[in-house]
């Protein structure tokens, strides 16, 4: 499915590059990068790395008190839940971020009166 949609965005860049007054916006190269980003995203054991990456590299910051989930195993063998297709992860409880968009718009209209 996903290289179909590809495929047919990239026919649309095509086509629309081809008009001389669209090429500045860049749409076929635009799209390359499109296509290259969600391919990895779309490859969960990738983004399993990604993961464990982004919680090495906030695991030294003092200043850093977010949990970020984890990649999950199998507590006899150790083997991690991750594949192509699949990525189990820890649920880690937190707050929306619009929870903090609601307090600052609140901040700033009581600083306002």
């Amino acid at each position: 499915q996903l290289l179909t949609d590809f495929a047919l965005l990239k026919g649309l860049g095509d086509m629309l590059h081809s008009v001389p007054a669209l090429q500045w916006l860049g749409l076929k190269e635009s799209l390359k990068q499109f296509e290259h980003t969600l391919g990895v995203q779309v490859r969960l054991d990738f983004e399993a790395a990604n993961l464990d990456l982004f919680n090495a590299n906030f695991r030294a910051c003092p200043h850093v008190t977010t949990m970020f989930p984890s990649v999950r195993s199998n507590c006899s063998s150790g083997r991690l839940h991750v594949s192509d297709d699949v990525l189990v992860e820890s649920f880690e409880a937190g707050h929306s971020v619009s929870s903090y968009c609601a307090a600052a718009a609140a901040q700033a209209v009581a600083a306002a009166s």
